[in-house]
């Protein structure tokens, strides 16, 4: 039977639509009708394509490979693993120090400069840190910029005259 209000009578087709779950028609007549369906159909095609790695990944993973996975299991993945964890307690622990020791400062102690810090302290969140790390190491390598300079700057021409 059909749903009654309050009244006793039935209520019209609009308020029931309503109450409704929406179907997909309707979502992408509302997507159309705000002007996103092309934005949302391009994120969808750039998510597929985004995942096509990842899924030739998993493919690849599945198959069968002799004995390679017991040899990873027995040899490679103890020391993985132990090589991981200890990353991850460093960086935890160099962290918290200096993450809480700097928040601390920045906050309890006014200084000249102190506002510059404070935006300065959350640009590792803002990039990340293999791009960093990507970047020192261009900096710094030998075909680098510090390098090239100094061995400009100081006449060096192989690595006996550093």
């Amino acid at each position: 039977m059909g749903a009654v209000s309050l009244t006793g009578s039935k209520p019209d087709a609009a308020k029931s639509h309503a109450s409704e779950p929406p179907t997909l028609r309707r979502r992408l007549a509302r997507l159309s009708e705000s002007g996103n369906l092309g934005w949302s159909i391009a994120a969808l095609v750039l998510s597929f394509i985004a995942l096509g790695p990842i899924i030739a990944i998993a493919v690849i993973a599945f198959q069968p490979s002799g004995d390679t996975w017991p040899h990873l299991i027995e040899n490679v993945l103890p020391g993985a693993v132990r090589r991981t964890v200890g990353l991850m307690v460093g960086v935890g622990l160099i962290t918290l120090a200096v993450g809480t020791g700097t928040a601390w400062l920045i906050t309890m102690y006014r200084f000249p400069g102190r506002r510059y810090f404070q935006w300065l302290l959350i640009l590792p969140m803002a990039m990340p840190t293999y791009i960093i790390a990507y970047c020192y190491l261009e900096l710094f390598d030998y075909s680098g910029g510090v390098q090239t300079g100094m061995r400009g700057l100081f006449g060096w021409h192989n690595a006996q005259d550093y």
